[in-house]
């Protein structure tokens, strides 16, 4: 038998013999309430859970899907999974999902490449749990969210250490998710390199509305602060969307000192959060406002400077991150002591040339700041290579490498993919960026690049331009490419969001769109398509899916309110 330390399980069982009565997982609730629960309580809770998942006949490496984002049952029953010695993999749910979301099929293709034992889903989805278990004789599908409250025996089953220790989807802007299979020396590296990275001590406490089936809910919160001793603030995902004020409320009740969130949560806070919200609050003792998930943006973070710095919101304190999947956990970092890194660069040549040029300070043309999302921790190496796998100098942008010792074992079920993922030493991310004196500015994402005329853009370049539109709602837009036989190349496509009250004709807005992107990057626009608020639904960890809403745009699949610009081609 393997040294428990080994595993995920025996870490745990070792916080719990040495510190049962510590603080480990708090969950607050709307009234700003904090329902705190000790290491032994939190475990005590997940063997109940445990005891449930048994008698549905989950057993040491079967795998468990997840469908949920209320915090108290997720992290409850992902640890009664570990104690069982059982494979969770977490899946958003319909609220989260949203409209425009194939929830139901990626539950199939999942149940069908992991072989999941059991998965347990909320109410509501009813009717996907009856087609389970008509078409899925293995797997017993559980509808609701309230069992399994009754006491179990507690006990920490310590499996192999080279067994599965957990699944995880990659964020798919398109089709079906991919699965990507972790095991323990793989976890416990990524959260010994985050801690190390972010210098973390035993007087920190994290705040975290992140959702657990995200790995920044899952690995950078709650794993960490599991298997690291620190306690944890949980709150619903939900909650926050509805509510972000009380993001700010819960760090300042529970002293927190680490936070996370997506780019749009931090834009989200600093535009909807009142001051008669956050009254008495302060934010002082926060080291570190971590960004992730997406594009980090220096005017989003300038704005929640600017917002909250009269509540204590250091500059010092907002920091980037990178990460992904295919490498479990973050892989890069700010130094947890300095400042964000921010270079000016020039359009035309990051455009054009993919190179990011320094501007200096007389440079008369258009620029962009880029955020570097910091080194990679003490663990991993950062590459950028060349589509034939060379490294690139700094400051050309490439496809970003990682050597890491957390990095996936295999994409489930699929080899040919996984060896695209898997090339020698190096885990490649699929994400476009570029190194400067050992710091990763990220850039974009390589599969959704659009090529107009031999110059290749990524749709991250749109936003800055769309951003102050008067009539749009802000982030929320799809850039993708068309071929186009007449033109030889791909013709661009800009499907955005109004806002709810739109007091400008929609034509105008349009054209405006158009006018914007052809001043700032050059480039023509083909057409532009407006379409209601709460069309363009994100992924579960707040990514923009391009290419899905470009076989929707393909299949007429969206409801347009006007456009302009060319004829739609046939898909």
């Amino acid at each position: 038998m393997p040294l428990r330390e080994e595993t995920i399980q025996g870490v745990l069982r070792d916080r719990l013999e040495r510190h049962p009565d510590r603080r480990a997982v708090g969950f607050a609730g709307l009234d700003r309430s904090i329902d705190w629960m000790t290491t032994a309580q939190l475990h005590r809770a997940a063997a109940a859970r445990a005891a449930w998942l048994r008698g549905a006949g989950l057993e040491a490496g079967q795998t468990a899907v997840l469908v949920s984002a209320e915090p108290r049952f997720a992290a409850t029953a992902v640890l009664g999974m570990l104690q069982i010695g059982a494979v969770p993999l977490l899946i958003a749910p319909p609220a989260i999902q949203g409209v425009n979301s194939n929830l139901a099929e990626v539950i199939r293709h999942v149940v069908g490449l992991s072989a999941a034992r059991v998965v347990l889903l909320p109410r509501g989805m009813e009717k996907t749990a009856a087609a389970l278990a008509e078409t899925r004789p293995g797997t017993t599908p559980i509808v609701g969210e309230s069992n399994g409250e009754a006491a179990g025996e507690l006990c920490i089953g310590v499996p192999d250490a080279q067994a599965t220790a957990m699944l995880q989807l990659t964020s798919g802007t398109t089709g079906l998710p991919r699965i990507c299979v972790w095991r323990h020396a793989q976890v416990l590296a990524a959260v010994e390199g985050m801690a190390a990275a972010m210098r973390l001590s035993d007087d920190d406490v994290f705040a975290n509305w992140t959702p657990l089936y995200h790995d920044m809910g899952l690995v950078n919160n709650f794993l960490v602060c599991l298997l690291r001793g620190i306690p944890l603030v949980l709150m619903n995902p939900i909650d926050f969307i509805r509510r972000p004020a009380l993001w700010l409320q819960v760090i300042h009740d529970a002293h927190a000192t680490e936070t996370w969130a997506p780019n749009f949560g931090y834009a989200i806070a600093a535009q909807r959060i009142t001051d008669e919200e956050i009254e008495g609050a302060r934010l002082d003792h926060v080291r570190g406002f971590w960004n992730a998930g997406e594009k980090v943006h220096i005017g989003t973070f300038e704005e929640f400077h600017r917002r909250f710095e009269s509540r204590g919101v250091r500059w010092e304190a907002l920091k980037a991150n990178f990460g992904c999947a295919e490498n479990v956990g973050g892989a890069t970092f700010t130094d947890p002591d300095g400042p964000l890194v921010v270079e000016r660069v020039e359009s035309a040549a990051l455009y054009e040339r993919r190179e990011a040029v320094v501007a200096e300070a007389s440079y008369a043309g258009e620029t962009e700041r880029l955020v570097s999302t910091g080194r990679g921790h003490p663990l991993l190496r950062v590459h950028v290579l060349d589509a034939e796998g060379a490294p690139l100098p700094d400051g050309v942008v490439g496809e970003v490498a990682l050597e890491s010792p957390s990095r996936l074992i295999e994409l489930l079920g699929q080899p040919e993919a996984t060896a695209q993922v898997i090339r020698g030493p190096y885990v490649i991310t699929g994400d476009l960026g570029y190194l400067r004196q050992g710091e990763l500015y990220w850039v974009g994402r390589a599969r959704e690049r659009i090529n107009l005329a031999g110059v290749k853009h990524d749709p991250s370049d749109f936003e800055a331009p769309l951003d102050d539109i008067d009539g749009l709602r802000k982030g929320c837009f799809a850039a993708f490419g068309v071929e186009d036989e007449r033109l030889g190349t791909q013709r661009l496509v800009l499907v955005c969001e109004v806002a709810e009250k739109v007091e400008r004709p929609l034509s105008e807005i349009c054209d405006d769109v158009r006018r914007r992107v052809a001043v700032r990057l050059g480039v023509t626009v083909g057409e532009v398509a407006l379409v209601p608020k709460g069309t363009l639904t994100k992924t579960s960890s707040g990514k923009r899916r391009h290419l899905h809403f470009r076989d929707l745009y393909l299949g007429d699949g969206l409801t347009v309110l006007h456009r302009v610009g060319a004829v739609r081609p046939e898909p």
